[in-house]
């Protein structure tokens, strides 16, 4: 076939593409079809088709196999059939030389795409030319796929139509599966499958839920497309302009659906003449190229929906007198099809719901009596046409001149949360004809108070933003009322918010320190932030950070003595300052120091009970209670602990099971709190 070069591009474009793409070297591309059944009286119909361009080489080359499994009451033998002797392929070219084909547009568009001598656009290079083409048949092989839904005929040409004379029986479904048959290395081979039952037979579903719309000279149809239930390719419409009696198609060409989606609405314009009736209704096509049972018939017609002309309301103000009204159209001339005027007023720009008077499509004025107030009346002044439309005037305000200004806002209430949201509330002034309110803030009453937005707030409530990084808490809020005459009430009572909190204080920072037997004394500077509420000293072991221990310090403190140490031991301070939000500041630098406790030296004069036999001793009790003795015995290797002795003893007796005769000497040592220990009294 002439175009056999160009599907060979098309696939080694793919092919390129694929392997780009793909994570493993690919050598073969997938030939797979898509696959339809219909059951008739005596026989089933197959539609099928590549589902890709790329494809169309192999079905040209190669065609399709297609087997049948019959499923009766659900059993099988699973042994599948095949229908056709030879492979089902597109039609030779002298083939499409027909009458009947040239007559079919659809036939035609087939042998385009197999056979037809395809022209680039001149002023480009051969590898431009040839990408251009690739391109057209690419839109070719598109088009020719949905002409075999539109038409046998291009089916049959094209290789996407079998008919299998088998005929379904009750309680039988028959499954079709179809595979290339070509046989190349390039290709790899899928299966795609298919199957009808026999309930399937005769049933034609119609387009369901047609509706049309009066529009200015259109009707605009619409239906509901659901793909998962409904296979349609296409619809015709048609339409009566007798009464229903009969009927002619309006599109020339199948109506298409590019929509992709699965559930969908179908949407068609006509061109009508307004106020004629017409009536309408539309078919399915389905891809065996067979129209459903038509839609039920729906009625519609096309009406004016164009408003008169856009209107200038003028007033002149004759102050106890009442007011005049005078209206003119900015277009000319005016609208032929005018019925008359109406004059409406109402007590807001919103609401002018008053109708004062109907004058017929000549007058072009109109003279309200009644006197002004300081309560404003408004004015609009409606156009009508004969089909009911309507086009609306500039609103005009008729009122006594006010220089009394409104009473102030009541009633502000204000909350604030811990983002920083201000949320404002006053009552509404029920009395003033209030054109809005505008909010005014400020950090400082001493300072001048901000507006915070531009024109004016036609409500009663205002938010507001705060930023969480602010070194002040207050934030004041006041209201001031506007009405119509732009006279500004007095600000409402000043309302005072607090701030919520998140910037941490200033860490304070240590100045100095000194250490001596009793403890350690530290001095530090204050944090200078004013809402501290207090401070936390913490205190670790260097050697071991896990034991920590922490001192809260009154705000006004900046000194501490911590005694509670151990001796030669290596300690860090750090101090951090709490404020009363919760806030901790950045840590202080540490201090780390080397504790020193001096050891008890007060002379505890030990003395035997009995210098001669040395069953025991005694002691004197030391001015500082200690906690515990600790008692040493000396049997000629030194000094060892034996016992301890209790804070308010002051004698020992040796037990029994002591040689006396081999002890060297004993010894006595008093254990103080802090871990304190005096030296190793002893006696020989």
């Amino acid at each position: 076939m002439k175009n056999i070069l160009m599907f060979w591009i098309l696939l080694c474009v793919h092919l390129s593409s694929w392997c780009q793409g793909a994570k493993e070297d690919h050598t073969q591309i997938d030939i797979k079809y898509g696959i339809l059944a219909k059951p008739m009286p005596d026989s089933i119909v197959i539609r099928f088709a590549p589902l890709k361009s790329y494809m169309l080489q192999a079905h040209s080359i190669g065609g399709v196999w297609l087997d049948r499994l019959i499923v009766k009451k659900g059993k099988s033998n699973y042994k599948w059939e095949r229908i056709n002797a030879t492979p089902i392929k597109p039609w030779e070219e002298d083939k499409f030389n027909t009458t009947a084909c040239k007559k079919d547009e659809y036939a035609m568009t087939v042998a385009m795409l197999l056979y037809g001598n395809l022209k680039s656009g001149s002023g480009q290079d051969e590898l431009g030319n040839m990408k251009q083409k690739a391109e057209m048949l690419n839109s070719l092989f598109s088009l020719s796929v949905l002409g075999c839904d539109l038409s046998v005929l291009a089916a049959k040409s094209f290789g996407a139509r079998w008919v299998d004379s088998y005929k379904i029986k009750e309680n039988e479904k028959v499954f079709y599966r179809i595979y290339s048959a070509v046989n190349h290395p390039l290709f790899k081979v899928d299966t795609s499958i298919t199957f009808v039952t026999y309930t399937e037979i005769g049933v034609k579903q119609a387009p369901r839920f047609l509706k049309a719309v009066s529009g200015e000279g259109i009707v605009e149809l619409s239906f509901d497309f659901n793909k998962n239930f409904e296979r349609w390719s296409a619809f015709q419409i048609e339409r009566s302009s007798d009464g229903g009696n009969t009927f002619q198609r309006i599109n020339k060409k199948p109506f298409l659906v590019m929509d992709t989606s699965r559930i969908t609405k179908i949407y068609y314009r006509d061109s009508v003449q307004n106020y004629k009736p017409y009536y309408y209704r539309v078919q399915g096509i389905d891809p065996f190229a067979e129209v459903s049972d038509y839609s039920d018939v729906v009625l519609g017609f096309g009406r004016d929906k164009t408003p008169p002309g856009s209107l200038a309301l003028e007033s002149e103000d004759l102050g106890e007198n009442g007011i005049k009204l005078s209206w003119k159209f900015s277009e000319t001339p005016v609208s032929k099809d005018l019925n008359g005027f109406i004059i409406r007023k109402g007590p807001e720009i919103n609401n002018m719901n008053i109708e004062v008077k109907k004058v017929n499509a000549t007058t072009f004025s109109f003279y309200d009596p009644t006197p002004a107030t300081k309560h404003s009346v408004y004015y609009e002044v409606l156009a009508v046409d004969t089909a009911g439309n309507i086009s609306f005037s500039n609103p005009v305000r008729y009122f006594l001149p006010d220089t009394e200004p409104p009473k102030e806002p009541e009633g502000i209430q204000g909350t604030i949360d811990s983002n920083g949201i201000v949320s404002l509330h006053w009552q509404l002034d029920t009395l003033d004809e209030i054109l809005g309110y505008r909010v005014y803030r400020t950090n400082d009453v001493k300072h001048e108070m901000v507006c915070l937005q531009e024109g004016y707030l036609h409500s009663n409530s205002f938010s507001d933003t705060l930023s969480s990084k602010t070194l002040t808490r207050e934030v004041y809020y006041a209201v001031v009322a506007v009405d119509y005459s732009y006279n500004h009430s007095h600000k409402s009572k000043l309302i005072k918010l607090i701030k919520p909190d998140k910037v941490p204080p200033i860490a304070p920072q240590f100045i100095d320190y000194s250490v001596n037997e009793k403890g350690v004394f530290l001095k530090w500077i204050l944090s200078s932030s004013s809402d501290v509420k207090e401070y936390l000293l913490i205190r670790k072991m260097v050697a071991d950070t896990t034991k920590k221990v922490s001192f809260k310090i009154p705000r006004s403190m900046d000194s501490f003595i911590d005694t509670l140490l151990s001796d030669q031991t290596f300690y860090q301070y750090n101090l951090i300052a709490l404020d009363s939000s919760g806030n901790r500041s950045a840590i202080s630098l540490p201090i780390v120091i080397k504790s020193y406790l001096s050891s008890k030296e007060e002379d505890l004069g030990l003395h035997w009970m009995d210098p001669q036999f040395k069953t025991g001793f005694f002691w004197l009790k030391p001015s500082q209670t200690p906690l515990f003795y600790i008692v040493y015995l000396d049997e000629g290797k030194g000094l060892e602990q034996f016992c301890n002795a209790k804070a308010d003893e002051t004698k020992f007796i040796l037990p029994k099971s002591i040689d006396i005769k081999a002890l060297v000497g004993l010894g006595l040592q008093a254990i103080y709190p802090n871990q304190t220990k005096s030296k190793i009294y002893k006696i020989k």
